[in-house]
């Protein structure tokens, strides 16, 4: 029972980290302006400091990377929630 307990974590865990990534990198190609994969691809191999690059670097991936703290955060908050019983 315990081994199909444990299946069931690792692959709901791997499930959502590839839900994660995939939230990741719509977060970063999406926006007002529109930069292709390869654009954000190249600006973490070969930073040239254009237009693209800094806007991926200075406000579309720490936004991602922020959104990511703060959604582990409450999911933290509401998991200390449900063990202690305290609404």
């Amino acid at each position: 029972m315990y081994i199909l307990s444990n299946r069931k974590s690792v692959i709901g865990l791997i499930i959502g980290c590839l839900v994660l990534s995939i939230c990741v990198v719509f977060s970063v190609t999406l926006g007002a302006a529109k930069i292709p994969l390869d654009t954000i691809y190249q600006s973490f191999l070969s930073f040239d400091a254009s237009r693209e690059h800094l806007i991926i670097h200075t406000v579309r991936l720490p936004r991602s990377l922020l959104a990511i703290l703060v959604g582990g955060s409450i999911f933290c908050h509401l998991l200390d929630q449900g063990i202690t019983i305290a609404f």
